[in-house]
């Protein structure tokens, strides 16, 4: 173009027409030519050009927004559905992008699945991207609790059960709205698991459940059927049995026509009555007709009771034995009564009854006396265990003047000849010969009996017995002293006793060490107060003290030791840090004072900070000193380390002010200075048997030898512990059963293992592995215990595991694995008796447990996991 260039001119008008590249606007010139502008010659206008989105939405309905040479990327809804945002987008060819997709939403019964192309590529052509659908089950179980997963246009429908049951598995569903739909099948799928008492067997749902559309939220509700208290067995097995049904035998003897045992199937809720009345049979004997005349019912194996006619009532709560009584008719006319064994017989350890005491109506009774000239003897294998306290039965013959004979089996209490009545209980039952001994520590007089101790005993006055001492708990200043009379010493008791407890005072300061050099032990409640020195000096005398913090002790009332410096130091003024010289304050807590030093001659480049332990026996400090540059010099600091038993508390510097919480301490303050790590013993939930002294860091216990390895294994746990199994056992009549994936309640068990002699065997939670049933056929086990919740073993494999005991399987469970363990040491102490040992191993730390289960094992004692506190 040409211009005078002598003229500010516009070019407005004159400029030429511009086409872009595909992905570009023209934005105009450079320089503005609708101004006026003189020109110079050579000068050059050059177009602006804007580049456009890769990815354009459509605006105009009418496409007329499309930019030149751009690709037409079309969503389209499909056949079951609708989109809801841009549908229409520009695209730049021959670049890959990625196109925004709009939201879609299906259909009542379809669930979006995927676009027929990808969104992400290289367009080259007009493109139409097709929504594909998926079609929903009409039927959908919930799976997320919230109902998130819940279908536009479904309904929800609950299934739930009464009060007499639960249901398992999913009962919530979505329902397809508007649409046939039959729920009985899913019904019957849902677990139905009845309390005791009721069945799952002729339950029904209401409403009924029925082939229907459903235009709203349902509920259905299945009602358990109720069964009978009382279930006659009629088959050979106990399948007709309902869960939690207790059995109970009804035994005629052979004085009855008819001899065959009946067994009933009872709900152990429920007080019943079952009305049975045996015929007595008639035998001929010597010439004599003897005709046995039914009289009532007997407990034979469980809760002792009596009835004195044909109709049994009572509630049963374990698997019971009830025998036939008879009285016998010799002659016309004439009654011989049976003989009847006494109930609650009690007798001490060691004092084997006399038959005849063991029947209650020998002859002279008033009630159904026998015949005088019958004679009591214990029958072959008949006399009692009186060897150890518990339970016991007897078998007396009693012999009829006829020489007819009958064995009567009396169950007996034996106990001990030192019998505890526990804390809250009604005095124990025992032999009315028996004589109290009792506890007492009269009030303010320095302390009383430990809280939960039991302070009633009753005593067997025939023998020289010990009597075990309760703990008691002294008041601050004091200590207990004894026992009078002292109980601990074998001794009789020939009258009810009273045994008092005496405690005597302290001294209100005690020197840690005795005139002899002897450590003195700290009593409990005292604080302690403590002298300590760094490596500049050293102390004479005594450097530590208990002190009574209710004495109202002061430091004027403490006598510190001398402190005697290095050559190089001098005693500093005050002697000590705190400055105790004016100290009038009452000592309440544990103090420490630090000797105070000066050096004779002060280096000017570089300074000294000492660390030292404020009670060596409780840890140690490392480095204990440090020499550190005035100009520039790094300070690195200490790490205090607490012994076994100890645990840091925190860094003091010598006026007793703290400085860090942390163990590993760098002081900030740039001059010479000593501070003191402080710790203290821990707070332990530990108890054993045997005092257990923390370790002393000075003298090492040696080295235990290396014991020999003895080593049995499977290729899985399961396969171990069925081995292990083999190896020590060739019979058991007792099996644990324990998850394999669940090691604490395993481990629980292994003191239950020791006390019963029985193998732990491990199985899946759900399923019961055959090698396990195998395993247990070959054990010839008759009784099953699962040590768990239905979380560890559910009731299914419980189930499984009931074909191979006798009655019932049990079960030692808790809410958690702490309830659980709980459970079974209460089982444990209920067989030996040993409740003294608790592991406080906690959760994280399994690999350590090991070693608790083996003192555990070793002393059958409980070994329980406990919680952190």
């Amino acid at each position: 173009m040409y211009v005078n260039p002598n003229k500010a001119v516009v070019l407005k008008g004159f400029d030429p027409e511009v086409t872009p590249d595909t992905g570009y606007d023209f934005a105009g010139w450079d320089t503005p030519i609708e101004k006026k502008i003189q020109y110079s010659k050579g000068d050059v206008i050059k177009a602006l050009y804007n580049e456009k989105g890769d990815v354009i939405p459509q605006e105009k309905p009418d496409g007329s927004d499309k930019p030149a040479g751009y690709i037409t990327v079309t969503f389209d809804k499909g056949t079951n559905g609708e989109l809801e945002g841009k549908t229409v987008y520009y695209v730049k060819p021959n670049k890959e992008v990625t196109v925004p997709a709009p939201k879609v939403k299906p259909a009542v019964g379809y669930e979006f699945s995927k676009w027929d192309k990808e969104l992400t590529q290289t367009f080259k052509e007009d493109t139409k991207i097709t929504a594909e659908y998926k079609t929903l089950e009409n039927i959908i179980p919930q799976k997320n609790t919230d109902g998130s997963d819940k279908p536009d246009g479904y309904v929800t429908v609950t299934f739930k059960s009464d009060a007499n049951g639960t249901l398992s598995g999913t009962t919530v569903y979505y329902v397809k709205s508007n649409t046939e739909v039959d729920l009985t099948s899913t019904a019957d799928a849902i677990g139905k698991n009845p309390n005791v008492g009721y069945t799952e067997d002729g339950g029904t749902w209401t409403p009924a459940i029925e082939s229907k559309r459903y235009d709203a939220d349902a509920e259905y509700t299945f009602k358990f059927k109720p069964l009978d208290d009382v279930i006659p067995k009629t088959k050979d097995d106990d399948s007709e049995r309902p869960e939690g049904y207790v059995k109970v035998t009804l035994i005629p003897t052979d004085k009855a026509t008819d001899i065959a045992n009946k067994v009933y199937f009872v709900n152990p809720n429920k007080e019943v009555t079952i009305t049975n009345k045996p015929e007595g049979k008639t035998e001929t004997i010597d010439g004599i007709n003897y005709t046995y005349i039914f009289t009532g019912w007997t407990v034979t194996k469980g809760t002792i009771a009596s009835w004195s006619d044909e109709n049994i009532k009572g509630t049963f709560i374990q698997d019971t034995e009830i025998t036939a009584q008879y009285k016998t008719s010799v002659n016309p006319g004439e009654l011989i009564a049976a003989p009847v064994g006494k109930e609650n017989v009690i007798t001490p350890v060691g004092v084997k009854p006399d038959a005849k005491d063991l029947i209650k109506n020998i002859p002279g009774s008033e009630k159904d006396p026998l015949p005088d000239g019958t004679s009591f003897d214990y029958a072959e294998n008949g006399e009692p265990n009186v060897n150890e306290a518990g339970k016991t039965t007897a078998k007396v013959k009693v012999t009829y003047p006829n020489g007819k004979t009958v064995i009567v089996e009396v169950p007996i209490t034996v106990v001990g000849n030192v019998v505890p009545q526990k804390p809250g209980e009604d005095k124990p039952n025992v032999p009315s010969n028996y004589v109290k001994v009792t506890f007492v520590i009269d009030p303010h007089t320095g302390g009383k009996i430990a809280d939960g101790e039991t302070t009633i005993y009753y005593v067997n006055p025939d023998k020289e017995v010990t009597v075990p001492q309760p703990k008691t708990v002294a008041e601050t200043g004091y200590e207990f002293e004894k026992w009078n009379p002292d109980t601990s010493t074998a001794k009789k008791y020939d009258k009810d006793t009273t045994v008092k407890g005496n405690f005597k005072k302290l001294e209100d300061i005690i020197p840690s060490t005795d005139e002899n050099g002897k450590p003195n032990a700290k009593p409990e409640g005292y604080v302690t107060v403590r002298f300590l020195t760094n490596d500049n000096g050293s102390l004479e005398g005594e450097t530590v003290y208990y002190v009574n913090p209710k004495a109202k002790i002061t430091m004027k009332d403490i006598k510190a030791p001398t402190i005697i410096p290095n050559d190089d130091y001098l005693v500093a003024n005050p002697e000590w840090r705190p400055d105790l010289t004016d100290d009038n304050s009452k000592i309440i807590s544990d103090r420490w004072y630090l000797a105070n030093y000066k050096a004779k001659v002060k280096n000017p480049t570089e300074f000294k900070i000492t660390y030292i332990s404020g009670n060596p026996e409780g840890g140690k400090v490392d480095p204990k000193s440090e020499v550190v540059k005035i100009d520039g010099g790094e300070i690195k600091g200490s790490t205090a380390t607490p012994n076994e038993c100890y645990k840091f508390v925190k860094w003091i510097d010598a006026d007793g002010n703290k400085v860090s919480d942390s163990e590993y301490f760098v002081p900030t303050d740039r001059k010479e200075a000593t501070y003191v790590a402080i710790f203290e013993k821990k707070q332990t939930t530990v108890l054993v048997p045997d005092p257990i002294p923390c370790p002393n860091p000075d003298k090492p216990e040696p080295k235990p030898e290396k014991p020999e390895t003895d080593r049995t294994s499977g290729k899985d746990r399961i396969e171990t512990g069925i081995e292990v199994s083999k190896k020590y056992f060739d019979k058991s009549k007792i099996v644990i059963i324990a998850d394999e994936k669940d090691f604490p309640d395993s481990m629980t068990a292994s003191v239950l293992s020791k006390i019963l002699r029985a193998p732990i065997l491990l199985t899946n939670t759900n399923k019961l592995d055959p090698r396990v049933a195998a395993e247990i056929k070959r054990l010839g086990a008759e009784d099953v215990i699962i040590v768990g919740g239905e979380n560890s073993i559910s009731e299914k494999v419980a189930k499984e595991l009931a074909n191979y005991d006798k009655d019932t399987v049990e079960r030692l469970a808790g809410k958690d694995r702490y309830e659980t363990s709980a459970e079974v040491a209460r089982r444990v102490v209920g067989l030996t008796g040993q409740k003294r040992l608790r592991s406080n191993s906690k959760r994280r730390n399994l690999r350590r447990r090991p070693n608790n289960r083996s003192i555990c094992s070793k002393r059958r004692i409980p070994n329980p996991t406990s919680k952190e506190k």
